[in-house]
């Protein structure tokens, strides 16, 4: 079991993040306090069944029927299922974020 939480960009700026000119820095301490929202803080097994890595398994339940995890979407967020740009963070040890192929770790941890 890994602790997992998993912030959603409230700015549409962090969409294009890893695809075009701007933003051309991952976001920082600072852009989580004004630009992203925590939707989701939980625990989570990857099945043994799921050959992938965690993160690309926190993709993968984030983006078929999302709403078996995140129960209430806060109003300042304006999608549902995982995107470019959202955060996750794992056991308050690394974080990550989602890149048009891939992550990318990030160097803090968002709270």
């Amino acid at each position: 079991m890994k602790k997992v939480k998993v912030f959603y960009w409230t700015n549409l700026r962090w969409i294009q993040y890893g695809m075009f000119s701007k933003p051309d820095k991952p976001p920082t301490e600072e852009d989580m306090e004004t630009d992203y929202c925590k939707v989701l803080e939980t625990e989570i097994e990857k099945p043994d069944s799921y050959d992938g890595e965690f993160l690309d398994y926190i993709f993968y339940i984030l983006n078929w029927k999302p709403q078996r995890w995140i129960k209430e979407r806060p109003f300042e967020v304006q999608h549902m299922s995982m995107s470019i740009g959202d955060i996750v963070s794992i056991d308050d040890k690394e974080s990550y974020i989602c890149c048009p192929t891939g992550w990318e770790k990030l160097n803090f941890v968002p709270v």
